[in-house]
């Protein structure tokens, strides 16, 4: 008797056994609801909301741009459910025609003279007329610059005062299209250093100097732009004087008129100029072609 209530109890003991596996499933069925349901509500995306908070959060960068739409989010009045392979209710877009992008204009034969008084007056007003003088010739407009106020001697960095006289030049530069051209220019007195081995070093130093600083500090647009190096080859002055020294340690900056194609001008045989052009490359990557070094030991260009 005790045998068969045991064997009863025994059957009960497993059939409870069997269904508790019903508890973890009903668990994992209600979590999997709960989960679609929330990745449900996610997906909803609530237009108004989204765009209230882009609006706060660009006003909190500064910015002005409120058109810009939800990415993946539709427009409103876009039905949500679309067909897949039709375009109902997607908003077809329009090529806008692409803006006209006029860059400066460039300034005519006449247009260059009166640039010329402007910058003769400001060049005045500063009290600078020794250091700086504004001419014209077949080729356009020359500023030309004695390296003395924006150089020290035998030395290719820009001074304080060179690079506020520069600074004050930038704009009319940069509000004309014609293409300028920087030419570097020494004294007949030698330099033989190890940063220069000649003048022809030290003039190209010196006119890729100025291209910079126009480039870089007053945005002159670099396509329009070259550098060149001619160390004594071309003196305003002939004499053997520390005047004539002063007047041939220059740098010129030429606006060429419209019609004319920047190119260096010899009217003698002389040996070629260094030439870096950044409208190939930066002007920190610029080539250039140099004469052979005269050999010296001084240093007063």
């Amino acid at each position: 008797m005790s045998v068969v209530k045991r064997h009863k109890k025994h059957e009960e003991h497993e059939e409870h056994a069997s269904e508790a596996w019903l508890v973890a499933f009903a668990d994992m069925m209600t979590l999997l609801m709960v989960t679609f349901l929330m990745m449900f509500a996610i997906s909803s995306l609530d237009l108004q909301k989204f765009k209230t908070f882009q609006e706060a959060f660009e006003q909190g960068l500064g910015k002005n741009t409120h058109q810009l739409a939800a990415e993946g989010a539709p427009e409103q009045g876009t039905p949500h459910d679309v067909p897949i392979g039709t375009t109902q209710g997607v908003p077809v877009a329009t090529p806008s025609p692409a803006p006209l992008t006029t860059g400066p204009k460039k300034l005519q034969p006449e247009e260059l003279d009166k640039l010329k008084q402007q910058i003769e007056q400001a060049v005045a007003k500063a009290g600078l007329q020794s250091a700086v003088q504004v001419e014209r010739d077949p080729r356009g407009l020359i500023l030309n610059v004695t390296s003395g106020i924006l150089f020290d001697a035998g030395m290719a960095q820009l001074t304080p005062v060179g690079s506020g006289l520069l600074g004050g030049l930038g704009p009319a530069l940069t509000g004309i299209g014609n293409d300028l051209v920087v030419e570097g220019h020494t004294d007949s007195r030698p330099i033989s250093t190890s940063a220069f081995p000649s003048n022809w070093e030290l003039s190209t130093a010196r006119a890729t100097a100025v291209l910079r600083f126009l480039i870089d500090k007053d945005h002159v647009a670099s396509g329009r732009m070259a550098a060149s190096g001619f160390a004594d080859t071309r003196p305003r002055d002939p004499g053997r004087t520390d005047a004539a020294y002063a007047k041939n340690r220059r740098v010129d900056i030429v606006v060429y008129a419209p019609a004319v194609t920047p190119a260096p001008a010899a009217s003698t045989p002389s040996p070629p100029a260094a030439t870096a052009s950044p409208a190939a490359a930066h002007p920190s990557a610029a080539t250039a072609e140099m004469a052979t070094p005269q050999p010296s030991a001084s240093a007063h260009s």
